[in-house]
């Protein structure tokens, strides 16, 4: 009787197909087998800096605060790296553009570091399991303004009094759960 076991990187039954994102969607980059040169930095860390606009100096008063999947590093830099499991492939950059930019911008933070690359692997469970890797773009000034007017906004919407419904995993865990939302 044959034993199952978990098929490791590069073996047969396992499909890697790698992308990369632009403004227009992806595109399949089969030339660049990226994942031999990499090193890991950190694991699913906790990283926390000042929000600051790096585009106006302004400070909000608070951290912003996030875990990373992964932060790697090769000859090239770092890169960010995200994981998402799905039961088809598909990623769109503007569904991750939230959470992409506030890692960069936690990561720039404290290493001091602009050029970051963004990834997001994502595990495809089909009968023949997939990783997908999906390439970002550098975040650019034009990803920190919508990143940071989007933050304004949920400021100026807090002074006002009014909490916009946005339900997570966390809600539960919210003092005013149930009452605002």
């Amino acid at each position: 009787m044959k034993t199952s076991r978990p098929l490791k990187t590069g073996e047969e039954g396992w499909q890697y197909e790698y992308h990369t994102i632009s403004g227009t969607g992806a595109t399949a980059d089969s030339n660049t087998i990226p994942i031999q040169n990499e090193r890991p930095v950190a694991i699913e860390k906790r990283y926390e800096a000042p929000l600051i606009d790096p585009l106006t100096g302004e400070y909000f008063g608070i951290n912003l605060v996030g875990f990373v999947d992964l932060v790697l590093e090769d000859e090239q830099g770092y890169i960010i790296m995200d994981f998402k499991t799905a039961s088809s492939s598909s990623i769109c950059e503007m569904q991750h553009e939230l959470q992409l930019t506030a890692y960069s911008y936690l990561l720039r933070s404290i290493i001091e570091q602009d050029e970051l690359r963004c990834e997001i692997r994502q595990l495809v469970k089909t009968k023949t399991p997939k990783v997908n890797v999906y390439r970002f773009p550098t975040r650019t000034d034009e990803h920190y303004e919508r990143f940071f007017s989007l933050i304004r906004e949920y400021f100026d919407a807090l002074d006002r009094g009014v909490y916009n419904y946005r339900p997570s995993w966390g809600c539960n865990m919210c003092e005013h759960y149930g009452v605002c939302c």
